[in-house]
Order: structure tokens, then C-alpha cells, then sequence
């Protein structure tokens, strides 16, 4: 095709430098012509080829050339270019539904982390309110047995003036009849009987408070103790619960911070329950 073109454009070059001759030289040419001049017409050829655009037309032919195998490079790159971008969209919707996945796989464990972490605070508030319950019972129990305890010292100390009341009229009581028994023997001896049956009532009396008095004693010391058992016990659970609830807020404070920066991440607000802050704002009674 380049070759046809060119042939073409030096016809036609050649016509018109023919046709400008002949109107501006008739008579070069005829003396040409006449003198049968085959050497000068091929001299003269030449310097028409000479002067001719083929020198330009087979620069320009380069030039295309050149240009041609620019566009080939570049077509390579191109497509090079064309398949990298369709593996990177490939590799970007890959991401893309792994990033879907992984965000519904997020939102499962996070509903699952809070209902976990809703049933540990329920429990937990359970289990305080046991404690509580528990603890009130005890002070309920101690404030009863501190009033028996009273009451039954109170019923000692009645019972040892009592005691201490009869044994004085005894004596006096055996005081009187001596003087009067000088005289009369038998109602001495009657006197006798009636003072040695009267000790004994009274040391049976003695005898049985004093019995009483170390079962009350030794009640007094197994309720003391188990009032003691029971104070360190629910000292204990009112120190594992201020723990447990501690520990619960600051799991709860954590994972609730968690949750927030993978929502902010992600370009959502996820509110912060109020409960996580209000257990530890609980003050243990």
C-alpha cells in the first residue's frame, strides 16, 4: 500500500513537472527531443528523483514504521495493563466477600458475647442478691441470739440472788432454832430434819442452776462460734462478690471498648450498655 501511494504520488509529481515545462519551456524540450538527448533525460531523471518527495516520503515511511512498533509496545502494555486490572478486581471481590463474611462472622460472636456476658451479669446479680438475702438473715439471727443471750444472763444473775436470798434464810432460819431447840430436843430434832431437807432442796436447787448454768454457758460458746463461722462466711462471699462484680464490670467495660473500636473501624457507633458502669458504681452494703 505504501509503495502504490508513493508510485502514485511521483506519477503524479512527474505530470505536473511535465505539464509546468511544457508552458514555461516548449523549446528546451523540443531541442531535447531533436538532439535525441537519452543521456541528458536520464541525467535529467535523476535530477528529478533528486529533487522529488521520496527522500520525505521514506522518512515519513520510518516515522510510521517507528510509530508502528510504539503502538505494538503499547498495545502490549495494554493488554499487560487490562489483565492486571481484571486480576486486581478479581483479587478486590475476593476481599470484598471475605471482608462480608468476616463482618457477619463479627456480628454473630458479638451477639453471642453479649448475651454471654448479659447471662454472667444476671447470675452474678442472682447470686449478690443471695448474698444479700443471706446476710440479712444472719443479722437477723445474730440480733436474736445476742437477746437470748441477755435474757438468759439476765435469768442467771435472777436466779443466783435467788440462791443466794434462800441460803441466808437458811442460815438465819437455823440461827433462831438453836436457842430454841436448847430446851426442846424433839422439836430440835424436827428442826434438824426439816433445815437438812431444806439444804437439800436447795443444793439440788444449786445444783441443777449450776448445771444449767454450764449448758447455758456452753451454748453461749458453740452459738458464739457459729455466729463467728457464719460473720467470716459472709465476709468471704462479700468480698468474692465485690470481686466477682468488679471483675464482671471490668470484662464488661473491655469487651464493650472492643466492640466500639471494631464498630468505629468499621464505621458504625455501637452504644455502651449502661450496666457495664453501673456495676461498678455499686456500693457493697
Amino acid at each position: 500500500m505504501y509503495m502504490v501511494l508513493s508510485l502514485w504520488c511521483a506519477l503524479y509529481w512527474v505530470s505536473k513537472v511535465g505539464s509546468l515545462l511544457q508552458v514555461l519551456y516548449p523549446s528546451a524540450l523540443k531541442e531535447l527531443e531533436s538532439h535525441g538527448g537519452a543521456a541528458c533525460g536520464q541525467q535529467w531523471f535523476r535530477d528529478l528523483i533528486a529533487v522529488s518527495p521520496f527522500p520525505r516520503c521514506e522518512h515519513l515511511a520510518n516515522v510510521n514504521t517507528l510509530l508502528r512498533e510504539h503502538l505494538d509496545k503499547a498495545s502490549e502494555v495494554n493488554s499487560a495493563l487490562k489483565k492486571d486490572v481484571e486480576k486486581l478486581t478479581v483479587d478486590w471481590m475476593r476481599a470484598r466477600e471475605e471482608l462480608e463474611l468476616k463482618e457477619s462472622e463479627w456480628r454473630s460472636e458479638r451477639g453471642v458475647g453479649i448475651s454471654y456476658l448479659r447471662g454472667e451479669r444476671n447470675r452474678l446479680l442472682s447470686l449478690w442478691r443471695q448474698v444479700v438475702t443471706f446476710r440479712r438473715h444472719f443479722l437477723d439471727m445474730k440480733t436474736a441470739t445476742d437477746r437470748d443471750l441477755s435474757e438468759l444472763k439476765a435469768e442467771q444473775m435472777r436466779l443466783s440472788g435467788s440462791v443466794l436470798v434462800n441460803c441466808s434464810r437458811l442460815n438465819s432460819g437455823v440461827q433462831l432454832w438453836e436457842p430454841v431447840s436448847l430446851g426442846r430436843p424433839v422439836l430440835k430434832d424436827q428442826a434438824q430434819q426439816q433445815g437438812d431437807l431444806e439444804k437439800k432442796e436447795l443444793q439440788d436447787r444449786v445444783t441443777e442452776l449450776s448445771a444449767l448454768l454450764v449448758q447455758s454457758q456452753k451454748q453461749n460458746e458453740e452459738k458464739e462460734k457459729t455466729m463467728k463461722t457464719l460473720n467470716d462466711t459472709v465476709e468471704i462471699l462479700v468480698y468474692v462478690g465485690r470481686n466477682i462484680l468488679e471483675s464482671l464490670g471490668l470484662r464488661l467495660i473491655s469487651t464493650t471498648m472492643l466492640l466500639r473500636l471494631g464498630a468505629l473501624q468499621r464505621g458504625a457507633a455501637l452504644p455502651c450498655p449502661p450496666f457495664a458502669y453501673s456495676i461498678l458504681r455499686k456500693q457493697v452494703c
